[in-house]
């Protein structure tokens, strides 16, 4: 089953052009207080993108001597249909329909289509005393077909396969009864295919070029849409695209194990060959935004055709393999009957993945390259002189202590006290790489915003048409530089030309070294009796040199109009995103644990964590996020982290009702013997910073936050259910960001609803003969069918801002089952045993 959810699309009204909802009764004035009477608006006012005209404050106004853009406002908020995009209509009619007065929608589930064909082999060889090898074959091929939607593309869900394949293999040999040798070995190998799924209602292709806009698109793969976005919010965004990725890893490890008196020694080597294989047309096909700054409203740009943000590429096709090692060393020393001490080292020298073809940038500002002798001064590549051949240097010096401690108090019977510190390199992804050949020459890619079309000044910056995107764009006099598109084994001769500004889309600072991870903790334990055990822990961990992408050439704010929004730190280029080792993060956490073992029929376990988290950024990859908001100031991304989950609880329990051994055999083989399982989750909702929606910053991230209204309070979940869910906190205690900042409101002040799910599962065993018996069991997945609802929305410039609207993983798409809560889930199976 996939969830329904929710979502919002331009009402029955705005096709009629009347968009008098979003009229508040409260007003703005644009030169501020004491501005003139006729700049005096209501704050949903809709005004006319074509009259934008600059207009300098006067004195006695709170902007006095700044030029602002002012236009004329859409009298009663109506707006002439004859002005509407025939681009945007066409898409009107892959989207629902809908009478609310922001144009809020719900989705109905459906029944969902997952196959799963598995298989596992498990081969088992005692050689002799002294060697015993086993083995594992798993196979899994999973399958989802796509679904049109039935013409209702918010709705639709692409394909996909997924074969995946497992190898291993173990041998172990007792060289003697205190000396053990452990070799290990593994193969992986997985396989994706994924396609659109968008159809109209005659079953017709959906994808831009279909509709009429002036874009080329890949020529070998299925129509699709990469990505249409309309709301700082995404009130709705059409994003499926073909994709094709390989993943293949191979692993080996050898641990020898030695024990001699007090020591227990155990040293090993690890070893792990990774390749991965990335085929896709991501940005070949655009990517279009609409956010609402022409009008005021988002839905008014995307009906009026005026896009904020259009961005191509040539395609997608990465080839990244390496191999990493690591040796480690530990000794287990019980140094008293009470008292073992635990130290070891690990070393785990940094290999930085290899792009086949040399296919990375580096940015080296005044530095000309070689290899592509027409490359901007500053853009430089594998080849050329002094540049590492992966982008990013090795680091050998990676060594890892850890020590650990466990006593036990003689004066405390049964009680255990332990403790443990340790230092770890943090994980380095094939997913960094995601984007590393989008650059030009290999796949050049172009991003643009109504301020850097490199085309004469406009106010408030030149909308960029829907029907013809690439019109507004100078540096390409105005048309399409595709095709061309990217194949993966193309290598562009050294003359190869550029247009400039040139895209970075991944690149690795000059400094950046792999991130470090520092542990601790403090636990106390006590059994009571011989089946109940409880704990009590203090878990506490720093992070440093984490890598995350900073943008470094933002568009820079000015209030000279010729060059607010120019990206002027590097004019030969456009976005230069660059991964670099800044990020911190801590984590403190009180962690309790109550555990009944198996006894009398029941088992059960509780678990609860209190804590907090703190970081600068929670993701790290540029696959799934951006340039941090503002690249002058990284404190201001500090705070409060998007994993910080303060409480969690955990239950999970086993209860087998009693066997009726003393009953007639009908009465135990019908009624006795049942198993009763449960998992009980109570947790904290996901926390979430407020947007401004808009780019006040002028710095083209598109993550700036809004201001806080002083004296507002937040009252956050206040109320009936209907009420929080129409308005979840105060959203008066926001409001726009002033022009030219990032917004003063701190990242991740909110929490959004929490989580309180529960698993049951009840099974039975029925024997037959001697040797057989046949498992039943039937398993709940959300058993009581309780929604768990999503962020609210959170973008000041949104219809719904504060209005929580979906539920978690609510909508299209069979990862709502993973990563969400879906609606009560049941199955049923047998097995067989003999």
């Amino acid at each position: 089953m996939v969830n329904g959810g929710s979502a919002a699309v331009p009402s029955d009204a705005m096709l009629s052009g009347n968009f008098s909802s979003y009229l508040t009764g409260k007003t703005s004035n644009a030169c501020g207080t004491g501005g003139p009477s006729n700049l005096t608006f209501d704050t949903g006012q809709v005004f006319d993108p074509d009259t934008a005209r600059f207009f300098p404050c006067p004195a006695g106004s709170a902007n006095a001597g700044q030029q602002v853009v002012v236009k004329t406002p859409f009298a009663g908020n109506q707006i002439p249909t004859s002005r509407f995009s025939p681009i945007s209509l066409k898409f009107e009619d892959v989207l629902p329909r809908s009478s609310d007065p922001f144009g809020v929608v719900t989705l109905a589930g459906r029944a969902a289509s997952q196959d799963y064909k598995e298989f596992t082999i498990k081969p088992d060889w005692y050689l002799s005393p002294n060697h015993h090898i086993s083995g594992r074959v798993f196979y899994d091929h999973f399958s989802h077909p796509l679904y049109t939607g039935n013409g209702n593309a918010l709705l639709a869900d692409r394909s996909w396969t997924a074969p995946f394949e497992n190898y291993g293999g173990n041998w172990l040999w007792t060289i003697r009864p205190t000396l053990l040798n452990n070799v290990i070995i593994s193969y992986n190998r997985l396989n994706t295919f994924s396609q659109a799924g968008f159809k109209t209602k005659d079953n017709k292709p959906v994808c831009f070029a279909c509709f009429g806009v002036n874009v080329a698109e890949y020529p070998t793969t299925s129509p699709g849409i990469d990505w249409l976005s309309v709301g700082p919010w995404s009130e709705f965004n059409l994003a499926q695209n073909t994709n094709a990725i390989n993943r293949h890893n191979v692993s080996i490890a050898d641990t020898v194990n030695w024990t001699h008196g007090k020591h227990m020694v155990v040293a090993g080597v690890n070893v792990l060959k990774q390749y991965w294989f990335e085929g896709t047309d991501w940005l070949a096909l655009p990517l279009i935004s609409f956010n609402g700054q022409f009008t005021g409203v988002d839905f008014a740009d995307f009906l009026l055709g005026k896009a904020s943000e259009f961005e191509q590429g040539a395609g997608e096709f990465n080839e990244v393999n390496g191999t990493s090692w690591a040796g480690f060393v530990q000794d287990t020393i019980r140094l008293k009957p009470n008292f073992t001490l635990n130290i070891g080292a690990r070393w785990e020298p940094f290999f930085a993945f290899t792009p086949t073809r040399g296919r990375i940038p580096v940015f080296e500002p005044g530095v000309q390259s070689t290899r592509y002798a027409k490359a901007p001064t500053g853009l430089v590549y594998p080849g050329d002189p002094g540049v590492p051949s992966k982008g990013t240097p090795n680091d050998l010096s990676v060594i890892s202590p850890r020590i650990s401690i466990a006593w036990q108090p003689k004066f405390l019977g049964n009680t255990s006290v332990r403790s443990a510190f340790g230092s770890f390199a943090a994980p380095f992804e094939m997913s960094f790489y995601n984007h590393a050949a989008d650059t030009a020459p290999f796949s050049p890619t172009f991003d643009f915003q109504p301020t850097t079309t490199g085309g004469p000044v406009v106010p408030g910056g030149t909308p960029i048409p829907f029907a013809d995107p690439w019109s507004v764009f100078a540096p390409t006099g105005g048309k399409s530089p595709f095709p061309p598109f990217a194949s993966p084994n193309y290598t562009p001769p050294g003359s190869v030309e550029f247009i400039k500004p040139v895209f970075v889309q991944t690149s690795f600072a000059p400094s950046f070294k792999i991130g470090r991870v520092q542990t601790w903790n403090l636990s106390i334990e006590h059994q009571f009796g011989g089946n109940i055990l409880a704990r009590v822990a203090y878990v506490g961990s720093e992070s440093y040199h984490l890598p995350n992408p900073i943008e470094r050439n933002p568009g820079i704010y000015s209030t000279d109009a010729n060059v607010n929004g120019l990206r002027v730190l590097h004019p030969d280029f456009g976005s230069i995103l660059e991964y670099d080792s800044w990020v911190t993060a801590s984590y403190n956490a009180l962690q309790m644990t109550f555990e009944k073992k198996f006894s009398h029929g029941l088992q059960f376990n509780s678990n609860f964590t209190w804590s907090k988290s703190i970081d600068s950024a929670s993701s790290s990859s540029l696959a799934f996020n951006g340039s941090i908001p503002n690249p002058f100031n990284l404190e201001f991304n500090r705070g409060i982290s998007s994993l910080n989950y303060p409480r969690i609880w955990n239950n999970f329990w086993v209860y087998q009702l009693p066997g009726l051994t003393h009953s007639n055999p009908f009465s135990r083989a019908v009624l006795g013997g049942w198993e009763f399982s449960g998992i009980w989750r109570l947790q904290s909702g996901d926390p979430f910073s407020i947007a401004d929606g808009t780019d006040p910053s002028q710095s083209h991230i598109g993550a700036d936050r809004a201001d806080v209204v002083p004296g507002q309070s937040l009252n956050v979940h206040q109320g009936s259910k209907s009420e929080w869910l129409d308005k979840y906190f105060n959203s008066a205690a926001f409001q726009r960001a002033a022009p030219g900042t990032f917004g003063n409101s701190g990242r991740n002040i909110l929490q959004g609803p929490g989580v309180n799910n529960v698993d049951m599962g009840l099974s039975k065993n029925f024997p037959f003969k001697e040797h057989f018996r046949v498992q039943f069991r039937w398993e709940m997945f959300n058993a009581f069918n309780r929604a768990t609802f999503d962020n609210p929305n959170a973008s000041v410039t949104s219809g719904s801002f504060g209005r929580i609207t979906s539920t978690k993983g609510s909508g299209a798409g069979y990862e709502q089952g993973l990563f969400g809560y879906p609606p009560r889930v049941m199955q049923a199976a047998l097995k067989f045993y003999w």
